[in-house]
């Protein structure tokens, strides 16, 4: 088993938890460079990790080599949030969303980015667009100065089928493929955004949750950009005193359980995507059931210790694990509404994944 980890100076380190020793170190050291997000690029494999940098630069790189397979700069500043997912062999989609709630979506292909040799249906696919226009032009249209302008250019350069979504262009001469990732933006909230999660729910549909300091959970959906769900705050204390908004965390219930079909028999056909757990920065865990109601369903008070990670359990879909600012992890089940203390480590738990 191997684990990845960045430091503030911009490494990252892959480490082999048997042995207890780095493989490889990731990575140039640079001031004001440093690790903000690691993610694993594919989730059926442990080859590529992505890595987000203070600096708003995006880097993919080869695990066991070390080799940077390709990069990517984010116009946000600030970002909170990152998410990579993997569409297709050739295709990438990467969500990034700052702290006043702008979600950029890169859209593009990864393979001209690296020394993979991209699949044939992949090539073919992006010359279909210049047959076709050579045809249109044998056929007997004419073309205006600016075409010929254009043709012009297109002499070191020419543009291969723009209906992909992102623009692709090759050098005539060296035959370079240079491509400019799609950029989609959406403006999800006009509050404070500490956290963003991104969940796809089946092939057709991709959530993304916001929250933050008085900033309750938002769900958008992002296909119809349409906000689907609005959090409401937990009903006043004995005091009649409004209480505290900060979330800090969300996860979706079932997200690091195995298959979609194991999910649906423990959850129910249609459960998925509707149970959330969110963390506040007042120790508190609360639980969602879209299907209920805006108001949490359940809100457990750990001890007085600020959560620093939360994930969902891989082994039991209705369990979530917290980790706090001293080092303590607990294991919450809610529908035992009970917690049990897993470890205790030196330091503070500032991440922890589905185990």
């Amino acid at each position: 088993m191997r684990v990845v980890t960045g430091t503030d100076t911009g490494l990252l380190k892959v480490v082999d938890v048997v042995k207890g020793e780095v493989n490889i170190t990731i990575g140039e050291q640079k001031k004001g460079r440093g690790v903000r997000k690691i993610q694993w690029a594919n989730p059926n494999n442990d080859s590529e990790v992505a890595a987000l940098y203070d600096d708003g630069s995006i880097d993919f790189y080869w695990v066991n080599t070390g080799q940077r397979r390709f990069s990517v700069q984010s116009s946000l500043k600030n970002i909170q949030g990152f998410h990579c997912e993997t569409i297709s062999n050739d295709t990438r989609n990467i969500y990034v969303c700052d702290n006043e709630g702008m979600l950029n979506i890169y859209h593009f292909p990864i393979s001209k980015y690296n020394i993979v040799q991209p699949s044939d249906d992949f090539l073919v696919s992006l010359r279909e667009s210049v047959g076709s226009d050579k045809n249109k032009h044998h056929d007997g249209s004419s073309l205006s100065d600016d075409d010929d302008e254009n043709n012009q250019t297109s002499k070191s350069q020419q543009q291969l089928n723009p209906s992909l979504g992102y623009k692709v262009t090759e050098d005539v001469q060296t035959h370079k493929i240079v491509i400019e990732p799609q950029v989609t933006e959406l403006k999800l909230t006009g509050g404070d955004v500490s956290v963003m999660v991104a969940q796809r729910l089946d092939s057709k549909r991709l959530e993304v949750a916001v929250a933050g300091n008085n900033n309750l959970m938002k769900i958008w959906d992002v296909e119809t950009q349409k906000c689907v769900f609005k959090a409401k705050n937990v009903p006043h204390d004995h005091l009649n005193l409004k209480q505290p908004i900060w979330d800090s965390g969300i996860c979706y219930l079932g997200s690091c359980h195995g298959s979609e079909d194991e999910r649906n028999q423990q959850l129910g056909e249609h459960s998925f995507g509707n149970l959330i757990c969110t963390r506040t920065a007042y120790h508190q865990v609360r639980y969602f059931d879209r299907r209920a109601q805006e108001r949490p369903i359940h809100q457990y008070t750990f001890e007085d210790h600020n959560f620093t990670a939360m994930t969902p359990s891989s082994q039991n879909i209705w369990e979530v694990v917290v980790g706090t600012a001293i080092g303590k992890m607990f294991k919450y089940n809610f529908t035992e509404r009970r917690n049990k203390k897993i470890h205790i480590y030196q330091k503070d738990c500032r991440k922890c994944e589905g185990y």
